[in-house]
């Protein structure tokens, strides 16, 4: 039961110290949610900028166990985008790097740092966490770690930060909330990434009124793939041609699909700005207590922000069955 976690009273976890610790944030969202804050085990993969927000919001909320995952070492750009990191980690491994700084923001936070390949995680690894958040990484990694947090019913994220955009997917399977200060039991169904990938765009619950920035993210995606390119600056060109192969497999008008947008992230892929990050490591902080305490109502099931044009959406993005 997500809403408890077996956790059924608040001393099991909360001390004295933790009270005193804690006391701004047990005002804002009260010690039962604090508590279930202490309890949960989140597992962070990819120790990029984004992600570096997204751990301190983590250990600053008093999580009871932040694990973070990397495969690559520390190079000098990792300096420039997580401020984790510092210049005696280059040449570690990014999670290790950056632990050193997350116990100097909280002490009492559980760390651990998992070098492992993401494509050898298994279900009963991402089994022992309360959420699983994936940043930056291919679509077969994504792909990998939600189909193994499907399994075995953990809540899933991923998010993606190029340049002056990014990107948010939330899949929380079936999930209950309540609003702030009501009884009244909401229920929520998401659709796992694949059946959103799987989909045709034609096919998509009222994709009319699906925002362009969505289209432009996806279809960037579906260009890297197709072109085996990786997470990193390049200077590849994104021509109307790649928007009409697109489209017409989507079944869509290439008009949907903005060749500008997609060239910008094309430009921006394997750059990160802090003021980005910051406000996705904000928001996804956000989702997590939403989460973990069951209060709000959470985000279904994509979020997109561009800085450029200071606007951030919430789009509900569905497949249809038997698309």
């Amino acid at each position: 039961d997500r809403s408890t976690w077996g956790l059924t009273d608040c001393s099991e976890v909360m001390t004295d110290a933790d009270d005193q610790t804690y006391d701004r944030q047990i005002r804002l969202w009260g010690v039962n949610t604090q508590a279930r804050i202490r309890a949960s085990k989140i597992l962070l993969v990819g120790m990029g900028g984004v992600c570096g927000e997204i751990a301190k919001n983590l250990t600053l909320s008093g999580i009871g166990q932040l694990t973070i995952a990397d495969n690559n070492d520390v190079e000098h750009s990792d300096l420039e985008s997580n401020f984790l990191i510092s210049k005696e980690s280059l040449g570690t491994n990014r999670a290790i790097g950056c632990l050193p700084a997350l116990r100097e923001l909280n002490p009492a936070v559980t760390l651990v740092a998992v070098t492992t390949p993401f494509l050898e995680f298994t279900r009963d690894f991402v089994s022992t966490f309360q959420l699983v958040i994936v940043t930056q990484s291919t679509q077969s990694v994504e792909e990998h770690i939600s189909q193994l947090c499907r399994s075995a019913a953990v809540p899933f994220f991923t998010c993606h930060s190029f340049g002056l955009f990014s990107f948010l997917f939330v899949d929380l399977l079936n999930t209950t909330y309540r609003l702030d200060n009501q009884e009244k039991e909401l229920s929520l169904t998401y659709p796992s990434l694949t059946a959103v990938r799987s989909c045709r765009w034609a096919n998509l619950k009222k994709w009319k009124n699906i925002d362009s920035l969505w289209f432009a993210f996806e279809a960037w995606r579906e260009i890297r793939e197709s072109h085996n390119l990786e997470l990193k600056p390049s200077t590849f060109t994104v021509t109307q041609e790649h928007i009409d192969h697109i489209a017409t497999a989507h079944q869509i008008p290439s008009s949907v699909i903005s060749l500008e947008l997609v060239q910008q992230l094309a430009e921006s892929t394997g750059i990160e700005t802090a003021p980005v990050n910051a406000v996705m490591g904000g928001m996804i902080g956000q989702e997590v207590v939403k989460v973990i305490s069951g209060v709000g109502a959470p985000i279904q099931n994509f979020f997109c922000f561009d800085a450029m044009a200071g606007r951030g959406v919430v789009q509900l993005v569905l497949p249809t069955p038997n698309n």
